[in-house]
């Protein structure tokens, strides 16, 4: 397994080197040298990973290799939080607490390195042999013919991206941009292929051009290689003006597509120049750019990023059945149950399967240690506390990436939580804590928190807009009084299980912080005085109303809807609603007593609907007629 570890952390080390952060307090050349060492000893692990199982000393040189990249996980995590943290201070890299910081990672890197060199000698003690690896750090080249030989659980998301390319965009008159955004081995760049040698985006778009930009966005050289693209012959050096030229002379007039894969530029006017020229197409021409970085997604797109989401377990099998085995019509039973065991640990992720798949083929599966597989969602280290609980077991457990505390009783969790800075995931659902300790908003990396069922729960910490990576706060079935400060600053969180406004009447933009929510897709609303009108959420998926009793309607923000991606209302305890015209709206659950069927009178505003639940005494003859021209399922 050691090498599925190893080849993740390059990737980490990759990602992170191409951010400011590396930049930041003089630690560049340590990681650039780790990530050579690492690719070095990389170079000779496909054949240690075929040889180990007849050779303890290679397992145990494995395991210390396994130890030392575990190691430097840690330290890149540490290294990202703390920087991070200084960053944003008032004092920034002139923090007084920069120095013993620095002497510290200086210590840790340098015995780190020393085990690694270490380990790069011995293994000459094994004779093996050595594959030439492509060195991401160096460039990575991307082209337009889909490699894979066989693409799995990703037909669905192709079938989207074509139909914004070719109908939602087709009277455009300005350059469409449409983002693919996701972390690393999602497989956007696959996805991007197949829609590219998609035979109607070829019908209706041409020119199509690929351009694989990674970290060197240069208007000169991309420009140039666009041109390259569509006459299919190399370009003599000329100057940025007649480059510019020629390539809008070529472009004029036509509905093309162009594919920039791989962005990593976050400059705003490096784009908007490139774009400048690109303009002169047709209607309906596209720009399909991939990205790991939400933040390019926003700077280049004029369409909402396709936010790529992770493969489902199946698909995940299938993946990793065909790189282990090719296509083997029979596969021994035992061999698919410990299959199985091994995709839950992928995170739904292609290039963890992928890579999993690959090391594994050949080599007798059921050698494989599934509990030590090294997850690429989720990073290293797995916990799952399910029978006891001691708060000093937590101070063990400083790599933590996964915690499971749910459904213990627990009265009170300890403030050694905040040690575990590596923690991506905590779930402490049904539990009896009425409060949360302040050192839990030290958790940086901290992506789900689910506080699910903990009734005696009654707020969070003050700071709990410094979990700057929160993507889930699951909040559901809890008796909360209200949401702590400027919440709306986490723009990382696509889901908040409930959003309570409290009993006094005080300004939202206390908790928001501004009067766009852009990032959330998924929210429940509790409120006692009134509802939150005025603030617009341009990504909402999803809403839950609960107890608004006189809440009449929503308001419209400069001719804006509050909510224009809204697919699915649920809907209890407001006898004075009245459902305005929301177009994007396909599902309606109505919840309560009878006094709340005053809302399906305006239900035909909901034009879009093909989905209607309704649990209160209502007849459906009572519903307006017009309604069942597109609904598709009634429950009554």
């Amino acid at each position: 397994m050691a090498e599925a570890v190893v080849k993740v952390l390059i990737d980490n080390l990759t990602s992170f080197l191409k951010g400011e952060i590396a930049l930041l307090f003089g630690f560049e050349n340590e990681f650039q040298r780790l990530s050579s060492m690492f690719s070095t000893i990389q170079a000779v692990l496909e054949d240690a990973q075929e040889k180990q199982l007849n050779d303890k000393p290679l397992e145990n040189w494995l395991q210390k290799l396994n130890v030392a990249t575990y190691e430097v996980d840690d330290i890149l995590d540490e290294y990202k939080t703390k920087a991070t943290r200084f960053s944003q201070s008032a004092y920034g890299c002139y923090h007084p607490k920069v120095i013993p910081f620095r002497h510290k990672v200086g210590k840790r890197m340098d015995q780190v390195m020393k085990k690694l060199h270490a380990i790069a000698e011995e293994r000459k003690n094994f004779h093996l042999h050595e594959k030439i690896i492509e060195r991401q750090v160096v460039k990575r080249e991307t082209g337009s013919v889909l490699t894979e030989p066989q693409v799995y659980g990703r037909d669905k998301e192709k079938d989207e991206i074509v139909k914004i390319l070719i109908n939602n965009v087709s009277d455009a008159q300005e350059l469409s941009v449409l983002p693919i955004v996701g972390m690393g081995g999602l497989g956007k760049t696959t996805l991007a292929q197949m829609v590219f040698n998609d035979q109607t985006v070829t019908e209706h778009l041409y020119p199509k051009i690929w351009i694989c930009v990674s970290n060197d966005f240069d208007e000169k050289r991309l420009i140039k290689a666009i041109i390259e693209s569509i006459e299919g012959k190399s370009l003599s050096d000329m100057d940025l003006a007649p480059l510019q030229k020629k390539l809008q002379e070529l472009l004029n007039g036509k509905r093309y597509l162009l594919v920039l894969d791989d962005v990593w530029n976050e400059d705003q006017q490096k784009w908007a120049n490139l774009r400048a020229v690109l303009k002169v197409g047709a209607s309906g021409a596209s720009v399909l750019t991939t990205t790991r970085l939400e933040k390019v997604g926003s700077i280049m797109g004029t369409l909402q990023p396709y936010e790529l989401s992770n493969l489902s377990q199946e698909d995940c099998w299938l993946l990793l059945m065909q790189r282990a085995f090719g296509y083997q019509e029979e596969i021994n039973p035992n061999l698919v149950a410990i299959g199985m065991e091994i995709v839950k640990k992928c995170g739904g992720v292609p290039l963890a399967a992928k890579t999993l798949g690959a090391s594994t083929s050949g080599s007798n599966i059921r050698e494989i240690n599934v509990k030590g597989y090294y997850s690429h969602k989720m990073s290293i280290g797995f916990a799952k506390v399910v029978s006891s609980y001691s708060p000093s077991l937590l101070k063990r457990f400083v790599s933590l990436r996964v915690l499971n505390l749910s459904n213990l009783k627990l009265g009170q969790l300890p403030s050694s939580i905040g040690d575990l800075v590596h923690l991506r995931y905590l779930n402490l659902s049904s539990n009896s804590m009425r409060s949360l300790p302040k050192q839990l908003c030290k958790l940086q990396n901290l992506q789900t928190l689910d506080l699910q069922d903990c009734l005696p729960l009654r707020c969070l910490p003050k700071q709990t807009s410094k979990l700057v990576s929160l993507r889930n706060l699951l909040l559901d079935h809890n008796l909360l009084k209200s949401m702590p400060p400027r919440i709306g600053s986490l723009t990382c969180l696509k889901t908040l299980g409930q959003f309570i406004v409290g009993r006094k009447k005080e300004s939202l933009q206390l908790w928001w912080g501004s009067e766009d929510v852009e990032y959330v897709e998924e929210v429940d609303i509790d409120v006692d005085s009134g509802f939150p009108t005025r603030i617009r959420f341009p990504s909402l998926r999803k809403l839950v109303k609960w107890d608004f009793g006189n809440l009449k309607g929503l308001l419209k923000k400069e001719g804006e809807e509050q909510f224009p991606v809204l697919e699915e209302m649920k809907i209890h305890g407001c006898p004075m609603f009245v459902i305005p015209t929301l177009s994007s709206v396909k599902k309606l659950k109505v919840l309560g007593d009878k006094s709340d069927a005053t809302v399906l009178r305006s239900i035909c505003n909901l034009r879009a609907l093909t989905y209607l639940y309704i649990s209160i005494n209502y007849e459906a003859a009572s519903l307006p007629e017009e309604m069942f021209k597109s609904l598709a399922n009634l429950f009554l």
